[in-house]
């Protein structure tokens, strides 16, 4: 175990619009959090005004496995619609989300988007009416939600609100903890974010005192996450489980 400082710097890489919890909770358990995002979002605007607008689209409900679908600079008719309509989303915090954004009907599905089209299958198994619903998603994605719906059950419309863009190099926030030393801690959420870090310290200066002895821990969301950045010069610990809850647990290591 490497010695502990008093308040040890954490670079938190999610996305800003995700960090605020995060970073209340690892200043409440006595880190020095900074968030500095690897990844940007571009929104998919459609309108004169650069707002994103859903036009003309008439569904019984939307599907959302993504925070950044509610962040999106939405015109208001489509917000009203969206607020009135079910919504099927991933995990609590989206449904959180999705409840201070004004949604009523929320159905929280478990996991990820292939659990969620399953138990809107399950769900629908014995309707006689085939349900109308979009998908308010962004790039890049996988399309596992849409291959595991039922094309018998479901008419999908898929549109794309945001285009994620990971950084190559290294924000501002982060720059000059990084080059004095001061970094303990990183936390990466995705394999692509895994990647991206490793291209952003690719071009950093001072590497060496962060290489050496290993003293730079890496808390990786999953195993998948831990196999992108394809080196053994850091620490690299393994959430149990794909949750923050079970990444934070990591922390009481250090």
């Amino acid at each position: 175990m490497v010695h502990r400082p008093q308040k040890p710097v954490i670079w938190v890489t999610r996305p800003q619009l995700n960090a605020s919890d995060t970073m209340r909770k690892l200043a409440d358990l006595g880190f020095n959090p900074i968030a500095a995002p690897l990844m940007t979002y571009e929104w998919q605007v459609n309108t004169e005004d650069k707002r994103v607008c859903l036009k003309n689209l008439e569904v019984d409900g939307f599907v959302i496995t993504s925070q950044a679908v509610f962040a999106a600079p939405w015109d208001d008719v489509s917000k009203d619609k969206i607020r009135s309509k079910q919504i099927y989303c991933v995990g609590q915090k989206t449904a959180k989300i999705a409840s201070e954004f004004g949604c009523e009907h929320i159905i929280v599905g478990p996991g990820n988007g292939i659990a969620l089209a399953e138990m809107l299958n399950k769900n629908n198994a014995q309707s006689t009416n085939q349900k109308e619903i979009c998908y308010l998603t962004g790039q890049p994605r996988r399309d596992s939600f849409e291959k595991t719906l039922s094309k018998e059950l479901f008419q999908l419309h898929i549109q794309e609100v945001y285009q994620a863009n990971y950084v190559e190099e290294m924000p501002i926030a982060i720059e000059k903890p990084w080059q004095s030393g001061e970094v303990h801690i990183v936390l990466l959420y995705s394999p692509q974010a895994a990647n991206s870090f490793m291209a952003c310290i690719s071009k950093a200066k001072h590497m060496e005192h962060i290489i050496k002895d290993k003293r730079l821990l890496i808390c990786c969301l999953s195993q998948q996450v831990a196999d992108a950045l394809k080196n053994d010069r850091f620490l690299v610990k393994v959430a149990e489980k794909a949750d923050e809850a079970h990444l934070f647990a990591l922390l009481s290591q250090y």
